[in-house]
């Protein structure tokens, strides 16, 4: 374990509290926290309403981390 390697983690770690995000993390997110309230993964931005199921398995996982934080 040198100092790169440090240096190399550390990047990474700052890159995941202030990297950039792209359109698309707004979007998802919002799909995400509706998730609950509407009793499934509605992507009412795209297909009004429709489940996405089993294709957006990766959205069911936002939905969890975001009753950690929104963040």
């Amino acid at each position: 374990f040198t100092l790169t390697d440090a240096v190399v983690i550390f990047g990474f770690l700052l890159w995941h509290v202030i990297g950039a995000n792209s359109s698309d993390d707004g979007y998802i997110l919002g799909i995400a926290r509706v998730a609950d309230h509407a009793g499934y993964m509605s992507n009412y931005f795209r297909w009004f309403g429709s489940p996405e199921d089993p294709f957006g398995w990766y959205y069911n996982l936002l939905a969890l981390m975001t009753h950690v934080s929104d963040a």
